[in-house]
């Protein structure tokens, strides 16, 4: 068991060297992004342990909507432009004295246009490798949980980098403009009035 512990953080390590030498090239799918839907696939038989589609969902979806990134329902998925899906799988095997074996990843799907200039529809286009490891199933729970938010996290830090607001850069002022500005601004005086010509004369 302990040399199962070893190999599989020496998993998580490499996986998680190579997760982070792709950052660069995961914002770009993300610029300009109008939301993403949300969905779960997690291993049958541990719903007692309180590991289900429906928590991690929920969990997932609060993380992003904290950041400012809309949540899309299905439906509105399907009328977004490259059906943005943020797809979380969390695997588990049961093993002995009471260990689980898990696996965590979330990915992004979009439908993308080729270097053949045809539609590629689902292409994986983000990833977090999430992480490997083994727990007791007294702490599973916990350690899923703490996993699935994390990637999640890195999700929404990932999406803010590529949609960083552009600085305001200011227009040169010249003396011209200046000068236009105060002719705009200045009070003009009215002109006076012309002075009568000759006397008057009184009846």
């Amino acid at each position: 068991m302990q040399t199962l512990s070893v190999v599989l953080s020496l998993m998580a390590m490499l996986v998680a060297a190579q997760a982070r030498a792709e950052d660069d090239f995961n914002l770009r799918p993300l610029v300009a992004m109008r939301g993403v839907h949300v969905t779960v696939s997690v291993t049958n038989g541990f719903a007692s342990l309180g590991i289900t589609k429906e928590a991690l969902r929920t969990l997932v979806e609060l993380t992003l909507r904290r950041s400012g990134i809309r949540v899309l329902s299905e439906k509105e998925m399907y009328s977004t432009a490259g059906m943005p899906e943020a797809r979380v799988s969390v695997s588990l095997l049961a093993a002995s004295d009471g260990m689980v074996v898990y696996t965590t990843r979330l990915y992004i799907c979009q439908n993308v246009i080729g270097s053949n200039g045809l539609q590629v529809v689902g292409a994986e286009t983000w990833t977090d490798a999430g992480s490997i490891g083994i727990a007791h199933r007294l702490t599973l729970l916990s350690v899923i949980r703490s996993s699935v938010e994390e990637m999640a996290e890195n999700l929404s830090n990932d999406y803010l980098k590529a949609n960083q607001p552009k600085p305001v850069v200011e227009d040169e002022v010249t003396d011209e403009d200046l000068r236009r500005a105060e002719d705009a601004t200045s009070t003009k005086r009215p002109a006076p009035k012309p002075k009568p010509i000759g006397r008057e004369m009184k009846l």
